[in-house]
Parts: C-alpha cells; structure tokens; sequence
C-alpha cells in the first residue's frame, strides 16, 4: 500500500471498528448485547467521514468538491444501514399482519375468522382469512349489529355469529363462501354441522323452559324439541391456547331425572334430532355434561371418585377416576383431549388427560393446570424454573429466572402446540435508531419449541396486547392495533 493511503485507511479502520462497538457491544462476536445510545454513532460516522475525504484527496481523481461528494455518500450509505436494520428489527419473522381494532379472533384448522369492531359508529365486519398466509377469503359488514361475537365455526367452514341488531339478540350463519344463509331470533348456538344449525331459546315463567330447534341452510325448522334444563350442570371448559375445535356435531340434552334424583344426559344427532344415546347420573346429578365433537362427555361424583361417561353415536364407555370431578380446574389440550387437575406441581396422581377418541385417561403426574401440552409442562414456582416431561418429569430446559433480586423479570407463557414466551426488553439491545417512547420499553413474543426450547421465530411490538392462539409453528400476536402471525422466517 501506498504511504499516502496509510493515515486514510487508518481512519475508516477506526471509524469501522467504532461503529461495530457500538453497535455490538463489548462482545463483538457474541451478537448486540446493549444499547449504548446514537452518540457513538455519530462519532463513528465523522471518523469515517475524515477517512473517506482524505482517501480520495490522496487519491486525487476530482479534487476536494469530489472528495467531500464521496465522503457524504459513505456516510449515507453507513447510516442507512442501521436505520434500515431497525425498520426489519422485529419485523423479520412477521408472516402478515393486519389492522384488528378490537377483533374477535378464532382460530379453526387452518382459517382465521376475525370479527372487527369498529371504533366509531361504523358497521362491524366478519372477515375470513387463511391463516399461513394472511389472504383474505372473504368478508362482509354487519351493519345494525351490536355486541356481536362469532358463536361457532362448521367442520366445512360456515360461521355463526351472534348480535343484538336493532336491539334483539339473534344468531345469523353464513355460508363456507361468505353468503348470508339466515338469521333467526334465538339466542345461543348449542351445535353446528355443514346442513344444520341446532339453536337454543329459554323463558322464564313459574318454571326455566327450554325450545331448541334444528335449522337447516334456508333458516327452515328441521325438528324441534322443548325440554325443561338441569342449569346447576357445567356444560363448558376452559380453552387452552392453541388452536380451537369447531363446532360440536352433536347435541348434549341436560335434563333432571324423572324421579327428581340424579341427572338424565342424553345425546341427540345434531341433524335429525334424534336419541342415540343416554345415560343417567348418580343421585347428585352430574358435574359436567359437554359436546365436543362427535361425543358427548359426563363428569359425576360419587363416593369419592369421579364417573367419566363417553357417549358416541353408537355406544357409552365408562371410567373411574380417582378423587372428586375437578370440573374447575378442566381445560382443553386440543380438540380431543381435556386436562383434569394438575394445580400442584410434583410425582403423584394430579392429572388426568382424557382421550376423548379412546375413552381412556392417562395419568401426567407434573402437569400445570394452565401451562401444560401433551408434549410440555412448565414449572413456574419452583426455586429453578424449567419445562419438563408432563408424564415424567424430565427437565427439558431452563425457563430463565422470574425474578432478578426482588424485581419480577415479566415474562408471561403461552402453551398451545408450541411454547410462546413474553418478555419486556428493558436493559438489553435495542436498536438505537428505532424511534420508541424512552418510557416504555420494547416487548418481544418468542415462539420456542416445546420439547428444546429452541427459538423458532420472534416479534419485537412497542404496545403488545395479548396472545390469541398458539400453534405448532406459529403464534397469532396483537401489538396495538395489529393482529400479527409470527412463524418461522424460513
């Protein structure tokens, strides 16, 4: 190298190795590490600034007019690369987002049915999307509505959404396409198949009277049946936070026993109407009676233990469990599956998962009533955080500490298919040309891999809102006023 380029090329070498400090840290090589302010920068950008002057200057291809023109045109080029970083900061592991003002968000296989409410005096819209790629299938207002909800979702995709237009609450279907079917005056959804709709109408006069009806794509009455309810019967549990099953096929008729002792549950064909099965209950009446799917599932005490009834189309398989029906602490692992117990982490017989396709439960000893997948349970109390086996309690991997001394480190933890973690980034790297509000520290949503923990996909919002559902790859996200999918960037 020529002498003259020598004191040039010491310049930039300096500037290059300022700005990587204060870009990375003090460990250059262990990736950003903190955040040391634009200052360093600036610095950085006028030593490589002088460098790229005196450069051309020695190198005399224009005279200084050029050589100033080319040290403005690194600067540019330095500095635009951290702002372009931070605009894909957080953004890079973002498969689509959208504009969700107090949406009502589901998610069902593979579709993601949004009801928007506008912030204004605007008609609410019902939209339909694919979930993978964020493209609209369909979408249309609902004007007149108000408090509406999306009740339930079809094996084939049609929605039911209940609202109070004008003021009287009513139910309306809308075709896999995005036709309006009907809409009818009753109140509650109980089942839904691709031809028929069973819907729910109580009165209260001297005694609680139940009609339910079979409607099917025209709005016209199939069948109808009016019965008087057992209300004191759970007849829901607690979703977990993946994905959730559509609507059931079959219908779980709750009814006092004819001698006023016990519970009569029977199960009737969505379709038709039509018994297929029943059973009855022990003198002190069922705990919980639920259709979920194909099946109708009953839950009843007595002497100590706790009868699990299946009830199918075709048959009624029975189990006992042990200890009483822990309907409170009941929650769903999927669309066959629910968990029972599991508030106590630790060897012994706390938890029950019930198949509802086989009719067994199965026993997952260090399960976490609300943290806790077929493929991982989190314990969050103990004095070293980590996932483990649900059955066997092998550690998985290390959580991170909850608390630092005697602050509470943030996180919050999603279980759905996969592990979804929420943190704040307070203290630790950020980009410090993103523009953010100095009192709020960034948030970031992690999506972790059950069984390792690995990282598979992050999101870095300033106004995070909530987790909605989590799947195997994927954690649907609201940062503000945006619904985010954030998966795997590939």
């Amino acid at each position: 190298m020529p002498r003259r380029l020598i004191a040039p090329a010491l310049w930039i070498v300096a500037g290059a190795a300022l700005a990587a400090w204060a870009w990375f840290g003090p460990g250059v090589l262990d990736g950003p590490s903190r955040t040391t302010g634009l200052l360093p920068y600036l610095l950085a950008y006028c030593v490589l600034t002088v460098g790229a002057i005196s450069l051309v200057l020695r190198l005399r291809p224009g005279g200084p007019w050029a050589a100033l023109a080319a040290g403005l045109a690194l600067t540019v080029l330095v500095l635009a690369v951290p702002w372009w970083s931070a605009g894909r900061q957080g953004q890079q592991d973002v498969a689509w987002s959208a504009t969700s003002d107090e949406a009502d968000a589901k998610v069902v296989g593979d579709r993601l049915y949004l009801l928007l409410r506008s912030a204004t005096d605007g008609p609410a819209r019902l939209e339909v999307r694919d979930l993978p790629s964020g493209a609209a299938r369909w979408g249309r207002d609902l004007p007149g509505a108000t408090g509406e909800q999306i009740a339930a979702v079809t094996d084939d995709g049609a929605v039911l959404v209940e609202g109070s237009p004008g003021g009287r609450e009513s139910v309306t279907r809308f075709s896999p396409q995005g036709v309006r079917q009907w809409s009818r005056p009753e109140t509650q959804v109980l089942a839904a198949t691709p031809g028929t709709t069973v819907l729910q109408e109580c009165t209260e006069r001297s005694y609680r009277s139940c009609r339910m009806q079979g409607v099917d794509v025209r709005g016209r009455t199939r069948w109808a049946r009016t019965y008087v309810p057992e209300d004191e019967v759970e007849r829901r549990v607690r979703d977990g936070d993946g994905p959730e099953a559509p609507a059931p096929s079959v219908v779980a008729l709750v009814e006092p026993s004819i001698n006023d002792t016990g519970t009569r549950v029977t199960l009737l064909d969505a379709d038709t109407g039509q018994p297929r099965q029943q059973v009855r209950t022990a003198p002190t009446g069922a705990d919980l009676a639920m259709a979920r799917g194909r099946s109708v599932t009953v839950l009843s005490g007595r002497d100590g233990a706790c009868r699990w009834q299946v009830l199918d189309a075709t048959r009624t398989r029975t189990t006992t469990l042990p200890g009483s029906c822990p309907t409170a602490s009941l929650r769903s692992l999927g669309p066959d599956q629910l968990l029972t117990g599991g508030t106590v982490y630790g060897p012994g017989p706390r938890a029950q998962v019930l198949d509802l396709r086989t009719a067994r439960p199965r026993t997952m000893r260090y399960a976490q009533s609300g943290s806790t997948s077929p493929q991982v349970a989190l314990d969050l109390e103990g004095t070293d955080p980590s996932a483990v086996d649900p059955f066997t309690g092998r550690r998985l991997w290390p959580l991170g500490p909850e608390r630092t001394g005697q602050q509470r480190t943030g996180q919050q933890w999603f279980v759905g298919g996969a592990v979804a973690r929420f943190r704040s980034l307070d203290g630790e790297a950020v980009n410090p040309f993103l523009l953010r509000d100095p009192g709020r520290p960034p948030r970031q949503v992690e999506l972790l891999a059950p069984r390792t923990g690995q990282r598979l996909a992050a999101v870095v919002c300033d106004d995070f809102t909530a987790v909605d559902s989590v799947g195997d790859d994927w954690v649907l996200v609201r940062c503000g006023d945006e619904l985010r999918l954030v998966a795997p960037s590939g």
